[in-house]
């Protein structure tokens, strides 16, 4: 009798899922181009239920370790996903490769090649990266590895580093019947006056475009704001929350300085347009350091470090959050840190339940990734992440929590993207001139952007 061979390829449907649901998630991809059949069993139904509850209980086996939540970080235009234990003192010996899985390598640009991240932007399990040097952005979800590459209409680099000066954020509208449209906005608000911080004649103005892509329909669309009666700080790169985005903000004056940003303000994306001031739980000096970030999908946490000796920490996080009001209560403070964060742009994770939070930070001259922990009591520890083989700039750095979505990213309809209506197209275009000729100014004063 001639003995036969058992292969993966002939075993049990269900015995194949649970065997593919024990691989990691970065490893997906890998899976998924393996064969047709492992495609489609990835994606079935009975295969995604196992996978997510395999996912969620591995998270709260890892939460009871004392790790962290599934972390995205962001560094070296790269992606890696990790947990973190910051539970001894500092790493004597920091690696110079972040301690995670490597991330980006499942996100390839149409000639195969590995994109280079400048920024991302994270809404309930879904990635909006603006690239390095592309005319294109792309939402992407790392689950299923489903992406949408989205043309820009118009560009604002600095020339000196080829930075993208425009805002981005990533939220969705619902309807009654709980159906998520997911929209990106868009926007440039740039301030000849403030950027020149008031030295020297730098008038000129100021420029306006706020913009919308809908991935439903694959348009742009242009939104009509005014004069916003709001300025957003410029560390504030925006957190989404329950579909909507939130940023730090000041009331809007005619000098260059706007003030402190006391406030926060907010974006429905349903009714596509901004809501009012809404006040922070504190009033904070212009040196202070002021940071937002998520806890789970149902509230907004603060993150305060007072400038006073000796330095205080508080974290704050929303008993009500809304387009239009807001209510706070404080959940932590640490007195006397040993430490000061070097920036605003800094990015931190709350645990509620255990009153305690992770904080990321980037030491830009130490050229070093570091996370702290802090929490009741005084608790406080640090670890490094990453060592920098060159200097970082803070905007290339972000961490967010995450937890993997189901959700579908649309494609559209035969590869490309509808045609815009014709008064949106002669819209996109004075706004376009106008852009051009603001441009001009900038060089006819010599102002360095």
């Amino acid at each position: 009798m001639t003995p036969t061979t058992t292969t993966i390829s002939n075993l049990p449907a269900e015995l194949v899922e649970e065997i593919i649901s024990r691989i990691p998630l970065t490893s997906m991809r890998a899976v998924r181009l393996t064969c047709r059949k492992w495609d489609t069993l990835s994606k079935s139904g009975s295969f995604t239920k196992l996978h997510m509850g395999k996912i969620t209980a591995a998270a709260a086996a890892a939460r009871e370790k004392g790790e962290s939540p599934p972390v995205i970080l962001l560094t070296d235009q790269q992606l890696y996903l990790m947990s973190v234990t910051p539970t001894s003192e500092i790493d004597a010996d920091p690696s110079t490769e972040p301690k995670g899985e490597h991330f980006t390598c499942c996100l390839k640009d149409d000639s195969d090649q590995q994109v280079k991240i400048h920024q991302i932007y994270y809404c309930e399990g879904l990635l909006l990266c603006i690239l390095k040097d592309d005319d294109r952005i792309v939402v992407w979800n790392p689950y299923w590895g489903q992406t949408r590459w989205i043309k820009l209409r118009f560009y604002f680099r600095r020339p000196m580093d080829r930075l993208d000066w425009c805002r981005y954020a990533l939220g969705y509208s619902e309807t009654e019947r709980k159906k998520k449209s997911y929209k990106i906005l868009r926007f440039l608000d740039f301030d000849i006056q403030q950027w020149a911080c008031g030295n020297g004649d730098r008038t000129g103005g100021e420029i306006f475009w706020y913009e919308i892509y809908d991935l439903d329909s694959g348009e742009w669309k242009t939104i009509d704001v005014g004069t916003p009666h709001w300025r957003l700080s410029f560390e504030s790169l925006g957190v989404s929350l329950k579909g909507n985005t939130y940023w730090r903000a000041s009331l809007r004056r005619n000098t260059w300085n706007d003030g402190l940003a006391h406030h926060l303000i907010c974006f429905d994306y349903t009714r596509n347009r901004f809501g009012p001031l809404l006040p922070l739980p504190f009033e904070p000096l212009e040196c202070e350091i002021v940071t937002l970030s998520c806890v789970g999908e149902e509230k907004l946490a603060v993150l305060y470090q007072k400038d006073d000796p000796p330095s205080t920490t508080e974290v704050w996080i929303t008993q009500t959050i809304e387009a239009e009001k807001v209510s706070w209560i404080k959940l932590l403070t640490l007195d006397a840190v040993p430490f000061e964060f070097s920036f605003s742009f800094g990015s931190f994770l709350v645990d509620e339940e255990k009153k305690a939070a992770l904080v990321f930070d980037v030491h830009r001259h130490a050229k070093r990734c570091i996370v702290y922990g802090i929490g009741e009591a005084g608790y406080f520890r640090k670890l490094h992440l990453h060592e920098y083989t060159k200097t970082v700039l803070e905007f290339d750095f972000r961490a967010c929590s995450y937890v993997p979505s189901l959700a579908q990213i649309k494609q559209p309809r035969g590869g490309q993207r509808e045609q815009e209506s014709t008064s949106e197209t002669v819209l996109a275009t004075q706004k376009t001139l106008s852009l051009d000729a603001f441009v001009e100014r900038l060089k006819a004063q010599r102002l360095k952007i």
